[in-house]
């Protein structure tokens, strides 16, 4: 019975890092919205980094594509990852 329900438990624990590609698709459709210049989007296909969040780019027209970061947790109990939020800017500086 102790092995059963610890068997439960991992497989939950597993199943919160499966990347669900979809679920930042849909995310990042909605938040695309806020912007009236976007004309398209695409997100990763995994979470690279295990947080929840799957890097999704956002197209602009001629203005830099926007990078933000959608949830894409396949199932979670607690603390999911949801929605999108931007992508802190990285500046490259030269030597």
């Amino acid at each position: 019975m102790k092995r059963a329900i610890a068997c439960m438990i991992m497989a939950l624990m597993a199943s919160c890092v499966r990347t669900d590609t979809e679920a930042a698709n849909r995310a990042v459709k909605e938040f695309q919205q806020n912007f009236p210049d976007a004309t398209g989007s695409t997100c990763a296909a995994t979470d690279t980094d295990g947080d929840g969040y799957c890097s999704c780019t956002i197209f602009r027209g001629k203005e830099v594509p926007l990078q933000v970061q959608c949830g894409c947790e396949k199932f979670c109990i607690w603390n999911c990852a949801v929605g999108c939020k931007y992508v802190e800017a990285v500046k490259v500086l030269g030597r």
